[in-house]
């Protein structure tokens, strides 16, 4: 997302935006809004991956409740990309700017390694971190 935006900036793409008979709120809105349908489509790839008998995984009795939080998720990620793209003036600052904030939650998310084995510091670090 925020790539992208960089790319419109750069390509004056933002500035034709302004000039035509939509809002540029309207224009980043629906741009936001076209990642949720990919989530969604990304999310029932992994749970169906997950699912297979294989890897020995069973959701809770009330597993669609977790829907909103992912759509939440997404949002916020996006919002992050847009941050991103209103920071940076190239598509690399773009990349590395959203590198340097994912990379940290990536690692502390518990994904790679088991937190409860962590030191104290890193796991209170970690606990605000999705």
């Amino acid at each position: 997302m925020g790539m992208s935006v960089v790319s419109w900036r750069r390509r004056q793409l933002l500035r034709r935006i302004r000039l035509a008979p939509v809002t540029v709120t309207a224009v980043l809105l629906s741009r936001s809004t076209t990642n949720l349908p990919v989530t969604l489509a990304q999310t029932a790839t992994f749970l169906g991956v997950a699912l297979l008998p294989v890897f020995d995984v069973r959701l809770g009795e009330h597993w669609c409740l977790s829907l909103p939080v992912i759509l939440l998720g997404a949002i916020a990620f996006s919002a992050l990309g847009l941050l991103v793209g209103a920071v940076c003036q190239s598509e690399e600052a773009a990349s590395a700017l959203a590198n340097f904030l994912v990379m940290p939650m990536a690692l502390l998310s518990g994904t790679f390694f088991d937190l409860a084995q962590a030191p104290t510091g890193l796991r209170q670090t970690a606990e605000p971190m999705p």
